[in-house]
């Protein structure tokens, strides 16, 4: 396919020109800067979640305690979309694969909190490590001073994003 100068951006307009909720450019170009990342990335994290058998459900749990740290089932079933019995068994089969542990909560023993073990960190780590290299494959091409100039003006938007919450 011959790439031409826009090609992202034009791919995408055609895509959604039905749609009344247009993105912005600058959305657009996040879109087609990940459509070219995910690629890579989706295809090493079902590699890894195959290879643990991990369910999508299974993951977001993950992402959920390596975020925000431990949490009540309650908390993670909110988070999950899951309800809390489903979550409840869902954290039953990720502490008999090692990624999590319950613990009696400190502040109120009739609760037990879920936490993620070094194997859970280290599997969450391992696909963090995933995506930062398929960026940097998407992203190989740019000189060196383009390179900077984002990394300069990622890091001055950093204070600007909204603070991720806890859903």
């Amino acid at each position: 396919m011959k790439r031409t100068k826009n090609m992202c951006m034009d791919a995408h307009k055609n895509k959604i020109s039905r749609k009344t909720d247009t993105p912005s450019e600058l959305g657009r170009a996040f879109d087609c800067l990940h459509g070219m990342a995910s690629d890579r990335i989706f295809s090493q994290m079902s590699k890894s979640m195959r290879a643990a058998d991990l369910s999508f459900s299974q993951m977001t749990a993950i992402v959920r305690l390596y975020k925000y740290g431990s949490q009540r089932i309650g908390e993670l079933a909110t988070g999950s979309g899951l309800s809390p019995c489903a979550t409840s068994r869902m954290v039953s089969r990720l502490v008999s694969l090692g990624l999590v542990e319950k613990l009696p909560n400190p502040e109120n023993k009739r609760e037990r909190l879920v936490y993620l073990t070094q194997d859970g960190h280290d599997f969450f780590e391992n696909l963090q490590t995933i995506t930062a290299n398929a960026y940097d494959e998407v992203l190989a091409t740019l000189p060196a001073e383009l390179k900077t100039d984002l990394i300069g003006i990622l890091s001055r938007m950093e204070p600007f994003l909204p603070m991720e919450q806890f859903s």
